[in-house]
């Protein structure tokens, strides 16, 4: 058994990239993690790891074993886990990371309707725009906005979100309304600034099939949804966000769409997951009770 052990242990310092990120995944000491990999190595007579100060690096030879580790370990989990689940049912904890105002008000029903049905299932969610490294903080799955950069993670998309650009009536009755997006430099533009990065979003426009983007002029900045949206009903400023953020102020009419004719194309909504860990019965239901209930989500 401890051979499967320190295979497992191989695996997480493989895909963590350091063996104190793999302890904090297996809730371990970075020292036992350590000593697993160098037990492994010398058993296999080879060296699995190029070790440096800031991280360690798998070498030719560990490429190599990685692959089978991995379907080993998770070969092995799965087994246990399909005995498990068939004679207890589903528990155990999962952790997802939801983007704010998404997640408030189209993925907490879903996940409190998931929690009813499985009541020996933790749920850790956790609320920021964000994206967080998932492997490394040893999260589970999350909800993300965008095409896929990351070639560790594997997606399957429920939808897609819409941006459009708001304004109030006090606003358009003491500025106008604007007719063209060049007209917006003369308008006062609330920007979205992302946490952490700083970086300021670039509105999205397409005019005649073709992508047209616009800096603000950043005199009105914020970097939380809610208040981006108070800002817009506020007659402070011209808005542009995701389309779901502002559904019932547009159905009521206390904020008004502009510049309508040159809408983007929208950005698929993904749930993603690490590519390569085992996902446990408990994880890979969730992800399939969201698809369903998010399935076709367009704004």
């Amino acid at each position: 058994m401890d051979q499967l052990d320190d295979l497992a242990v191989f695996v997480a310092v493989a895909e963590t990239g350091g063996f104190s990120a793999a302890a904090r995944r297996l809730g371990a000491t970075t020292a036992g993690t350590s000593k697993s990999v160098g037990r492994l190595e010398d058993r296999l007579g080879v060296r699995l790891f190029t070790r440096t100060t800031r991280r360690v690096v798998l070498t030719e030879e560990g490429t190599r074993f990685y692959e089978r580790a991995r379907d080993i370990t998770e070969a092995m989990a799965d087994a246990e886990e399909e005995v498990r689940s068939a004679s207890r049912g589903l528990r155990g904890r999962i952790r997802i990371d939801l983007p704010v105002v998404f997640g408030r008000r189209h993925a907490v029903p879903l996940l409190l309707d998931f929690a009813r049905r499985h009541p020996e299932v933790a749920l850790d969610m956790r609320f920021d725009d964000r994206p967080s490294d998932l492997i490394g903080t040893g999260r589970d799955l999350a909800i993300r906005f965008g095409d896929l950069t990351d070639s560790g993670l594997r997606a399957r998309r429920v939808g897609t979100a819409r941006t459009v650009t708001v304004a109030s009536p006090d606003y358009i009755a003491a500025h106008g309304r604007p007719g063209a997006i060049e007209d917006l430099d003369a308008h006062v533009c609330a920007t979205f600034v992302f946490k952490g990065s700083g970086r300021a979003y670039r509105w999205r426009f397409e005019v005649d099939g073709e992508a047209v983007s616009f800096d603000t002029a950043q005199t009105l900045c914020v970097d939380d949804g809610e208040a981006h949206r108070s800002v817009a009903l506020s007659g402070l400023a011209i808005v542009q966000d995701l389309r779901f953020h502002f559904q019932e102020d547009l159905r009521d009419g206390t904020l008004v769409e502009v510049l309508s004719h040159a809408a983007g194309a929208g950005m698929p909504i993904q749930v993603v997951h690490p590519e390569g860990r085992h996902l446990p019965a408990r994880v890979r239901a969730l992800i399939d009770h969201l698809v369903d209930g998010l399935d076709g989500f367009e704004t």
